[in-house]
């Protein structure tokens, strides 16, 4: 009798949930994102190969603006990447044509000679027009990596 209640009791254990489980809504939504980096380039001190990763929804017809990019690949129907190797400039604005998911600001900054003063950057995101969120970093006589993940939240 006693292995017939468990036999009745364990299937329920394992079958009940709970429907709050199912229901959990995603706080991710699109937008258009612009990346804005100002930095403390003089004399043109560092070059830089940036990557921008477009993550979204109409990614085939979706460009990024701010560069003429060397090239530009779209590895899966959602995500699109821009490459580009260029000098640091004091300014630079990029800006997706279409809604996206998320962006991800990919550079590796290299001195070209001796570096007496370091390099500041900050790097802004805006989506529609609003900023959600900044970063900082510096890169000196070293080859600096950086990768900024950004994803368009509700």
């Amino acid at each position: 009798m006693r292995n017939f209640v468990y036999a009745l009791i364990l299937p329920l254990l394992f079958s009940c949930s709970s429907d709050d489980d199912n229901n959990v809504e995603p706080n991710v939504s699109e937008g258009i994102v612009k990346i804005e980096v100002t930095t403390t380039a003089v004399d043109n001190n560092f070059e830089e190969a940036l990557n921008i990763q477009v993550v979204g929804n109409a990614i085939d017809k979706t460009t990024v603006s701010g560069a003429t990019w060397d090239e530009v690949q779209q590895p899966h129907n959602t995500t699109k990447w821009f490459f580009v190797q260029h000098d640091v400039k004091n300014t630079a604005v990029y800006e997706t044509s279409n809604k996206v998911t998320s962006v991800t600001y990919a550079s590796v900054i290299s001195p070209k000679e001796d570096v007496t003063n370091p390099l500041q950057a900050t790097v802004k995101f805006y989506v529609d027009g609003k900023l959600k969120h900044t970063e900082s970093f510096t890169a000196g006589d070293e080859v600096k990596q950086v990768s900024l993940p950004f994803v368009v939240a509700k």
